[in-house]
């Protein structure tokens, strides 16, 4: 005996439905043709250099005015606050305030116009008073094995940024590479009302990096 199948075979009905699937195939197969996402972009990679490191606050701002106009530069201008800081935590305390987004900071009747950087930007900063070389990891050339050593003038900082680095409308995560780890380190940017890129979240740049590579002076 043959086997009954279990759902009346219809051809018409077959029929009908197999333009049906082809053309969802035909859709699934060249939906990426009609255009790439924010989600769906490559992973690019842009280098921003900086002349020297700031000797005042008013310098600083000089700089940021043209460096931040883009995620990158606003992320940049951080890191060159936090060189300031480990040379000179009160002027550099100044710079991050300029650097940071109003969101990160705390009210300062002592501060740079009224501001300091908030409570949680406080604790890095006492951390990174005992490891000064931590922010020159983020400098193209200042490597552990050299000792995170600034090269004489004009300062690399480079930034990439994934599929991911704009999925929040508004807000825009850049990756700061970094020689004294394994990967580069996310800083999450936010424009503020005068177009300027500024530090929303920025915890990843303040983690422990590979020592520097010292010498112990025993060369026998």
């Amino acid at each position: 005996m043959h086997p009954k199948w279990p759902v009346a075979f219809n051809p018409e009905q077959t029929r009908r439905r197999t333009p049906l699937i082809t053309l969802l195939l035909l859709f699934l197969l060249n939906a990426p043709l009609i255009g790439p996402t924010p989600l769906q972009a490559e992973d690019s990679e842009k280098t921003i250099t900086i002349p020297a490191i700031p000797a005042t606050a008013e310098e600083f701002v000089k700089l940021r005015n043209a460096t931040a106009k883009t995620p990158e530069g606003g992320a940049a201008m951080l890191v060159v606050a936090l060189l300031k800081f480990a040379e000179d935590p009160k002027l550099g305390e100044t710079f991050l305030t300029i650097a940071l987004h109003r969101s990160a900071l705390a009210k300062s009747v002592s501060g740079y116009k009224g501001y300091r950087p908030g409570n949680s930007i406080q604790y890095h900063m006492s951390r990174m008073k005992k490891k000064p070389y931590m922010p020159r990891a983020y400098i193209g050339g200042a490597t552990p094995e050299n000792g995170y050593e600034l090269p004489q003038s004009d300062l690399p900082i480079t930034m990439r940024r994934n599929r991911f680095s704009e999925a929040r409308e508004g807000y825009v995560k850049v990756f700061v590479v970094c020689s004294g780890a394994a990967s580069p380190r996310p800083v999450t940017l936010k424009q503020n009302d005068r177009g300027y890129w500024k530090a929303y979240e920025s915890s990843s740049l303040y983690l422990d990096v590979v020592p520097p590579v010292t010498d112990d002076g025993d060369d026998l």
